[in-house]
């Protein structure tokens, strides 16, 4: 009969409808961003020691503008930064295990649109980029980072499955919550049914009373921040 045909047919065409969704979402989740490129740092003496001298001159740089007293612009390029990440365990060894086991060759980029976090996730026989997206944003002339999403290669996901990969890993059981900013706290440690705070404020991610971050924007590679010294607090 003409309609069990029809329904045949459509029962087949709603089939191979949903297996090539499913095959866009699993190659999406597998795509490798054009910006993840991990760095590698030779395991050189010299190449060690150029590392630790980068660290070395940009918070001599920092300093110095500190210490003149007058607002001034502090600029950093994302490769230094990747480079003091990848050799952080010989910089400061304590840094060694910072990251989960399940999470390895992170990369920082910066680009004029914003900032990606990004590392290479393998846990569970499950292989991917997981990258965090934010953006430079100012609420109320308060400068903050605004939380754009979380992709698993380009495939955008909820904030929440983050926090649960946390969560079950046990990584959370080792951090302090009360010295973490609030808008961290709300964003990774709440329960599910917690709003999810999507605008990070400066002013709790940099806690530091000898400065101020007045605005912080973006270029293609770099970092830019606006510092606004300030007199320390005298403590008797």
């Amino acid at each position: 009969m003409k309609w069990v045909r029809r329904v045949r047919l459509a029962a087949t065409i709603g089939t191979g409808a949903v297996l090539l969704t499913c095959l866009i979402l699993f190659l999406t989740a597998q795509h490798i961003p054009a910006w993840y490129v991990p760095i590698h740092v030779a395991d050189d003496k010299s190449e060690q020691q150029r590392v630790r001298d980068s660290l070395t001159e940009a918070v001599d740089r920092f300093r110095a503008g500190l210490a003149a007293g007058q607002p001034f612009e502090f600029r950093i390029g994302d490769r230094t930064i990747n480079e003091w990440v990848v050799a952080r365990a010989e910089i400061y060894p304590e840094s060694a295990d910072w990251l989960p086991a399940w999470l390895n060759d992170p990369v920082l980029h910066f680009a004029s649109d914003g900032i990606m976090v990004g590392a290479r996730y393998d846990r569970d026989g499950w292989k991917a980029i997981l990258s965090l997206h934010f953006e430079p944003q100012a609420q109320a002339g308060e400068p903050g980072i605004r939380v754009q999403g979380v992709e698993v290669g380009s495939l955008p996901v909820p904030t929440s499955w983050i926090r649960d990969r946390l969560q079950q890993s046990g990584i959370l059981g080792r951090i302090r919550a009360e010295h973490l900013p609030g808008s961290v706290r709300r964003m990774f440690l709440e329960s599910p049914g917690d709003a999810p705070a999507n605008w990070l404020p400066l002013g709790e991610l940099v806690r530091d009373d000898s400065f101020k971050v007045l605005s912080v924007a973006t270029n293609p590679g770099e970092l830019v921040l606006n510092i606004q010294p300030l007199e320390r607090r005298r403590t008797r």
